[in-house]
């Protein structure tokens, strides 16, 4: 059974990509066209939605956000 994806999990993993907890925070809230127009936030509340939003902040660590 796969771990669960938590907040704190995603948070993190964001500040590791923008370099800033606060930036990361903020990034949470913000709707994403990526994400059909829902936040990380509201995004992460059940399990394919928080590999979405693992899966965006890859693309954009590596540069291939849409």
């Amino acid at each position: 059974m796969a771990r669960r994806i938590t907040k704190k999990d995603l948070i993190e993993r964001a500040a590791e990509i923008f370099k800033s907890r606060d930036k990361a925070k903020d990034w949470m809230k913000e709707p994403h066209k990526a994400l059909g127009g829902k936040s990380p936030a509201e995004c992460f509340m059940t399990l394919s939605g928080a590999e979405e939003v693992l899966n965006l902040l890859g693309r954009i660590e590596h540069g291939v956000y849409s």
